[in-house]
């Protein structure tokens, strides 16, 4: 956990360095809930400035990763790889915003998974990135459709150490295209536009 909180610290601290001038910003500039229809995304702002958005009803955004006999902290990667899940969550994000949308969006989304230890599905899905950035103009709402399509359509597969822990934690950051390289989605034989990504 303090590991996430230094790293959220450098990233900020970097932004000042070069920051964006005469952009304005619609959401997301301080800690709020947002209520919809059928589910609330809450806002965290801390003082330097790197939002965690994510659903309200998620139980493991502060949580550490702990080994489930001991209760120790393990801070690694707990999931199997080379996986076809690295390319297919690219392919995702990527095509999670418009081509115009993605022109402005020149910085990395982080985006962190919670996954179930024993079989890798993703329960848990949050979004981080600077509030003055272009991912603080994106509304909630395609935040939501992109948690949901995570949830639906990743599945990675657990190590043995990552089975003997709490939940499993995978941060992610990338800066989305706006095109969906994926075209195939036929797991077993999936076909790519350009060249796959290594983990």
């Amino acid at each position: 956990m303090k590991r996430l909180v230094i790293f959220g610290i450098i990233i900020a601290i970097s932004s000042i360095i070069s920051p964006i001038k005469g952009q304005t910003y619609s959401y997301y500039q301080t800690s709020q809930s947002y209520e919809k229809e059928d589910y609330t995304y809450q806002c965290d702002v801390p003082p330097y400035k790197l939002i965690k958005l994510y659903n309200k009803g998620n139980q493991l955004v502060y949580q550490d990763m702990t080994y489930k006999d001991s209760g120790n902290i393990f801070d690694g990667l707990a999931i199997e790889g080379p996986s076809d899940m690295y390319r297919k969550m690219e392919s995702i994000i990527n095509g999670a915003f418009t081509e115009e949308e993605a022109a402005t969006l020149n910085v990395n989304l982080g985006i962190t998974l919670y996954l179930n230890p024993q079989t890798g599905d993703v329960m848990e899905v949050c979004f981080d990135f600077l509030n003055q950035s272009p991912y603080s103009n994106i509304p909630v709402e395609r935040y939501r459709d992109l948690e949901l399509q995570l949830k639906s359509e990743l599945k990675f597969t657990p190590s043995e150490i990552g089975r003997q822990l709490n939940f499993i934690r995978y941060y992610w950051m990338q800066i989305p295209t706006g095109v969906s390289n994926y075209i195939d989605r036929d797991l077993d034989n999936p076909t790519y536009i350009g060249e796959p990504i290594e983990p």
